[in-house]
């Protein structure tokens, strides 16, 4: 016995459109609304980025300072270790050491690798300079007696020239320093890798 449709075959077909198109809309009402929540969440949890390379990081008081390889020595700052904020570089103009007697082959104010760390009161920040692939480099030091760019006692004073090495002489770099303090308290000053291999020299007290 063959069966009967309830429905014309033109009212079917109204029915199934109708069907498709509210499920259409509410699917993409559910879509947009997700998306739209996402967004928002995104805007509210977007962390203010900054790139950086060789980075030596302190904090002083609530503020992180990242200190890193670039111009100068890169800075930034951050209360959260989230957002960060860049400041001025700690050299803004070059260094009267940096030569071509010392360091051969050095472009104007390229700082790498710094190392920061704070000793009876003072900052103390070290640093290379050198040309890359050759070990004819050097590490500095400067001092400050804070790190908030706000404060009247804000100042960076180099003190130029810790140790260097020399391309045919040596067969180890003055690059990447790192400072380190036994437990007699003796200082000692971590360097070296890019060439014969980490070394490291004993600092006098001061």
């Amino acid at each position: 016995m063959k069966k009967t449709s309830m429905f014309r075959g033109d009212q079917k077909s109204e029915m199934i459109l109708s069907t498709l198109v509210f499920i259409f809309f509410t699917n993409l009402f559910i879509v947009l609304g997700t998306n739209n929540v996402e967004a928002q969440q995104t805007t509210l949890t977007q962390p203010v980025l900054y790139g950086t390379h060789d980075p030596a990081m302190i904090k002083q008081d609530n503020t992180y300072y990242l200190f890193a390889t670039g111009r100068g020595i890169s800075v930034a700052s951050s209360t959260d270790m989230i957002n960060w904020k860049r400041e001025s570089p700690v050299f803004s103009t070059p260094l009267p050491w940096v030569n071509d007697t010392i360091v051969p082959g050095n472009r104007s104010l390229d700082i790498w690798a710094p190392d920061i760390s704070l000793h009876n009161g003072t900052y103390y920040i070290y640093y290379s300079v050198s040309a890359f692939g050759k070990n004819t480099s050097a590490i500095g030091v400067a001092t400050n007696k804070t790190l908030d760019p706000a404060s009247p006692d804000f100042k960076w004073i180099d003190h130029g020239p810790v140790i260097n090495s020399i391309a045919g002489k040596n067969d180890w770099n003055a690059i990447d320093p790192n400072l380190i303090i036994d437990e007699e308290g003796k200082p000692w000053l971590d360097l070296g890798s890019f060439w014969s291999g980490i070394k490291m020299v004993q600092l006098k007290n001061d």
